[in-house]
């Protein structure tokens, strides 16, 4: 299928992870350029070795902490350095504490609210609004079924992803107009590392 994507610069988050790492493989088979980021160096080394067989650009790669806006920014820095970002998959996230929901920390919960729900805001200050002014720009968020189907023991985690759903339609309506189309979603169980430890 041809997305019509042929040399747009394309930000996946989490892209050492296997939804990152799949998605990444799939928008350079449709000719994206490919920005990649992840917080581990050797495991975001790995996955741009493995994505470099399937596309003839060079893939460029980023350490960024998302829990931070001043690291979001330097990525979209960055992605102007090389034309502008015109997608973002956000696949960037945790499971996080798990446990009683009444029994969990407050720490419990704000580590999920800033990595599951918060980068994605940040990513959204960073990247959209260059989208906006260019009249073009595609972002996907990954959520997750928790967000509606919720899992008593993960709670932080629900919870980080509903407010992502609903985050996700919101800003939608303000930048659809714009050019810029914002979606969610949200799959079930997929074998990765992370629902493995789950």
């Amino acid at each position: 299928m041809n997305l019509g994507i042929d040399g747009k610069l394309a930000l996946v988050t989490g892209a050492a992870g296997e939804i990152g790492m799949t998605t990444a493989a799939a928008l350079a088979r449709d000719g994206a350029r490919l920005l990649l980021t992840d917080t581990d160096a050797d495991d975001l080394a790995a996955a741009a070795e493995k994505l470099a067989s399937e596309t003839e650009h060079e893939i460029v790669t980023a350490i960024a902490d998302l829990t931070k806006q001043a690291e979001a920014d330097s990525l979209c820095d960055l992605g102007t350095e090389h034309g502008g970002i015109d997608i973002c998959v956000h696949a960037a996230g945790i499971t996080g504490a798990k446990g009683d929901p009444l029994e969990l920390t407050d720490d419990d919960y704000s580590e999920a609210w800033a990595i599951d729900f918060m980068s994605a805001v940040r990513i959204s200050r960073a990247v959209v609004p260059g989208m906006a002014e260019s009249g073009w720009g595609r972002v996907v968020f990954v959520a997750s079924e928790n967000a509606v189907q919720s899992y008593a023991d993960e709670m932080p985690y629900n919870v980080a992803k509903a407010a992502l759903v609903n985050f996700t339609k919101g800003t939608a309506q303000v930048y659809a107009p714009k050019g810029v189309l914002i979606n969610v979603v949200s799959p079930a169980f997929i074998e990765t590392d992370m629902t493995d430890g789950m």
